[in-house]
Order: structure tokens, then C-alpha cells, then sequence
């Protein structure tokens, strides 16, 4: 038995391919990414049930074990996606699933090798085919790694500045967590970090981005550039927690699991700038007069004659707050709110780059044209 240390852990993850939510249950799926793990907070706990009777004395009589909810934040850093292939297996290292998972769709540009990640209205079993996951986590003490079965991402916040890499973080529910006979080995996570180490991905650095805002009259250009220090994107696709119910017939048959998770609102989306210097009213003026806005932001790195990308594209936004507060002697910042909405009609100018119409909140799309993905994500 060993000491259980970060620095030796593993992650790998996968769509799980079942059509219903029943089999996407009882069968897992083997990892088909590594994943660039920061840190996680999954909680396995059960709800304790209190023992409330009274019986003639003041000592707390035993309670009993109850529900259990499967909650918790997987934080990854960005990279550009890469794959690596070992006879007839095809294995990535890099983020985009998770991407993919949180947002529900995705298909692939073959022109532009691109893969567009958009945003589907549910994710679950009777509203079509679940997008759900698997995830192994390998903390080196239990008979096999955490395996998280049946997860859906709640959404993901996505945060970059100047000086740090970009990260990402993302809310996950899951049905259980199985750490003594877990599909997942850890020789199999082993051989999938041997098969892709041979590929590392790159970084999605802040220097890769170029941030570009303006109104919708016309397409962003060069003119819209804006330098900024710091960004916060959050999407919340508003899921259900954890909830459980009696055994029904034939998709929920253990009642301190939860039940499949479902859209359960509307999605909340925002992002949050910072800029090093306070030189116009820009902001302001957008603010007083309710402007609709466009926005994107472009990471690009480039060697030689390969190209990775990582793409940000926002329709429709509108500033909520604005701020220039002088708090010292030295040069004033500004940090600017924005809400995001469903894409406004108005805006006719954000496609993909292979001119497909951006018809939600935001879309995104990923490359690596140097030694990534050649198809969908998953189909």
C-alpha cells in the first residue's frame, strides 16, 4: 500500500457511447483522454439520518446512513488537444471533451479541421441521446482508481491573466463512485499516458489570445482589439442536484443514488474583464445606452506551418457593470461585467470559420493541425 500523492496521480475520461441512461449506469467506459488534472473535489459522502425519538434519556440514539449525493469541481489547464495512436487505438491528451461534455454537441469541419462545440437544450436520456461521461481518478491507495460513473457537467468556468496558465473548472455530478472494482485500472490509465506521452499538448497561454469586443453592426476586425490582463467566462447550464426517489421500472433501481440530472432553468452566462488602464468611456457609454455587443476571444499558437487554435465566440452581450475605481497613487484599472445572451438577430457577422451561423450564447471551436484531432470529438 502506498502514500496517496498528487504529483502520481492520473486522470482519464470518456464519453460514455450508451444511448440510455439505464446502460450508461451499469457500463462504464474505458478512458479515451488524459486529462491535464490541476485539482478535484469530488465528494462521495453519505446524508446521515438522525435518530429523533425521544426515550427517557438525553444520549443520541444511532442514526443511519442515507442518500448519496456525488458532487464536486474537476479544475483542468487548457491545452491544445493532441492524439497518439498504439497499433489500432486512438487515445488524446488534452481538455476538449470536457468542453464538449459541458456544452452537449459538437460536429467537425473537415475543410478547416476544426471541431464546433455548441450548445444543446438538454443532455439527458428522454430528450435524446445523454451526453454523459466516465472519469477515473487514480489516487494510488484503493484497490483501483476512483471511478466516477454516470456524470454530467453543470457547466464550466473558464479563467485566464497575464501571468498563470488558462484553467478551466468544471462542476460535475455523478450517479456513483466505485474505488474496488472499478472498470478503470490504473495499468489501463498507464497505457494511456505511455500511448499519448509521446504527443505532449501545448498550453493555451494568455500570450496566444487576442481579445476583440465591439457592437454588432459590423464583423470585429482589427479595430476591436482590446488589450486586457485578466478574463472570467462562466457558463451554468442550471442542472438538477442530486435528487432520488423510489425504484421505478427499469432505469432507476437504487434509491441512494440519484436519479438522472436534467436541465432544470435557464442557462446563466457571463463573462468578466479586467483592463491594466483606464483611457476611455467606452464601457460607460455602452452601458448608459443598453448596447448590444459581439465579442471574441482567439488563443492561436503557431509553429512553423502548424497551427493551434482555441476559439471563443460570443454574439450577443451587454455590460451590466463597469468600474474605475482609484484606490492609490498608481494607474487606474477597469473592470467590466457583462451578461450573455441567446445570439440577437442583429447580428448576421459571427459564424464559425467555416460560415456556419452561431445560433446560441457562444460557441466554441478547437484545432490542432499539427497532431490532433482529425474527427468529431464523438459522434
Amino acid at each position: 500500500m502506498a502514500y496517496s500523492k498528487g504529483f502520481a496521480g492520473r486522470c482519464g475520461i470518456a464519453k460514455n457511447t450508451k444511448t440510455t441512461w439505464a446502460d450508461i449506469i451499469t457500463t462504464p467506459e474505458d478512458p479515451t483522454d488524459l486529462v491535464p488534472l490541476l485539482s478535484e473535489t469530488m465528494i462521495d459522502d453519505y446524508e446521515r439520518i438522525k435518530n429523533e425519538q425521544l426515550y427517557g434519556g438525553a444520549g443520541e440514539l444511532e442514526d443511519a446512513q442515507g442518500v448519496q449525493p456525488i458532487t464536486g469541481d474537476i479544475q483542468v489547464e487548457v491545452h491544445y488537444d493532441t492524439k497518439a495512436t498504439s497499433g489500432e487505438t486512438v487515445r488524446y491528451w488534452g481538455t476538449d471533451i470536457w468542453f464538449a461534455l459541458a456544452m452537449g454537441s459538437v460536429a467537425f469541419d473537415n475543410t478547416n479541421s476544426y471541431n464546433k462545440l455548441t450548445l444543446a437544450d438538454t443532455l439527458d436520456d428522454l430528450s435524446g441521446a445523454p451526453v454523459a461521461a466516465t472519469f477515473a481518478i487514480n489516487k494510488q491507495v484503493s484497490t483501483t482508481p476512483w471511478q466516477f460513473n454516470g456524470v454530467y457537467l453543470k457547466g464550466f468556468t473558464l479563467t485566464g491573466n497575464a501571468k498563470e496558465n488558462i484553467k478551466a473548472t468544471f462542476p460535475c455530478i455523478a450517479y456513483d463512485c466505485d474505488r474496488t472494482a472499478g472498470a478503470t485500472t490504473e495499468t489501463e490509465l498507464n497505457t494511456l499516458y505511455d500511448t499519448v506521452s509521446v504527443a505532449p499538448p501545448k498550453k493555451v497561454l494568455f500570450s496566444d489570445l487576442v481579445f476583440r469586443i465591439g457592437d454588432d453592426t459590423d464583423a470585429l476586425g482589427d479595430a476591436d482589439k482590446l488589450g486586457i490582463n485578466s478574463f472570467t467566462f462562466t457558463f451554468d447550464r442550471v442542472l438538477t442536484d442530486p435528487e432520488f426517489s423510489t425504484p421505478d421500472y427499469g432505469t432507476h433501481t437504487s434509491p441512494r443514488n440519484t436519479i438522472e440530472p436534467v436541465v432544470n432553468g435557464l442557462r446563466v452566462v457571463t463573462l468578466s474583464i479586467t483592463l491594466p488602464r483606464y483611457k476611455a468611456d467606452s464601457f460607460f457609454t455602452w452601458r448608459d445606452n443598453d448596447e448590444k455587443l459581439q465579442c471574441d476571444l482567439i488563443f492561436t499558437e503557431s509553429s512553423g506551418d502548424t497551427i493551434k487554435n482555441f476559439n471563443l465566440l460570443i454574439p450577443t452581450l451587454k455590460v451590466t457593470s463597469v468600474s474605475a475605481p482609484i484606490s492609490g497613487s498608481g494607474v487606474v484599472p477597469v473592470t467590466v461585467n457583462f451578461n450573455v445572451f441567446l445570439k440577437h438577430p442583429d447580428n448576421t457577422f459571427m459564424k464559425f470559420t467555416d460560415g456556419t451561423a452561431i445560433t446560441k450564447e457562444f460557441a466554441i471551436e478547437v484545432r490542432n493541425k499539427q497532431n490532433g484531432r482529425t474527427a468529431v470529438i464523438w459522434s
